[in-house]
């Protein structure tokens, strides 16, 4: 069994262009086959298979349950967060409550109306994907909706939060860690 420390994340990086050997339960092959959405569809087959696949490297229960909300987590203490953009996927690992985010930089997005809507008492927007990444990691971490977690931001609440750029095959990403205590990442690539 793979260990980690209490204040440990691993996260796990997933390249959606490979292909991997399909591992669902029945309920995942259920959701998968509810989305009409061709690449969704792969994105979501091939992250959960991963996400099956690696979880047994933390556990004996080799299964990943979830919430009312649809949040996965482990038995036995283990918390896990899933985000994934075209091209790249990322698996959160930690025995604490965990949230994260990733996005890729897309140079056609509307950001100042997104930030207008979202987090309208920040006089200025300058590092959208920051805002951007947190409001989803925190929706994560906190479970609930993306409203609430943008007021949250507004409202000043702070959390143990990382933000990190990184590129990945000549494009760049924005990653976004929230976690119950201050914490270090473990970088991790999934490699079938």
């Amino acid at each position: 069994m793979k260990s980690f420390q209490d204040n440990e994340v691993h996260i796990w990086l997933v390249n959606l262009q490979n292909n991997y050997p399909v591992n669902l339960s029945d309920s995942e092959t259920k959701r998968s086959n509810e989305l009409s959405n061709l690449k969704r569809k792969s994105n979501y087959v091939k992250l959960h298979s991963v996400l099956n696949t690696i979880i047994k490297k933390y556990h004996t229960d080799n299964k990943v349950y979830y919430t009312k909300s649809k949040k996965p987590f482990i038995n036995g203490n283990i918390n896990v967060s899933l985000s994934y953009t075209d091209d790249l996927a990322v698996i959160g690992v930690s025995r604490n409550n965990l949230g994260l985010d990733l996005e890729e930089k897309k140079s056609n997005l509307n950001t100042k109306k997104i930030s207008t809507r979202l987090w309208p008492d920040l006089k200025k927007t300058t590092n959208f994907y920051y805002y951007w990444c947190m409001t989803e990691a925190l929706t994560k971490y906190l479970d609930i909706g993306l409203f609430k977690s943008a007021f949250l931001i507004n409202s000043g609440n702070n959390y143990n939060y990382q933000f990190k750029t990184f590129l990945y095959n000549d494009k760049t990403y924005y990653l976004s860690v929230i976690n119950d205590y201050f914490f270090s990442i473990k970088v991790l690539s999934y490699i079938d």
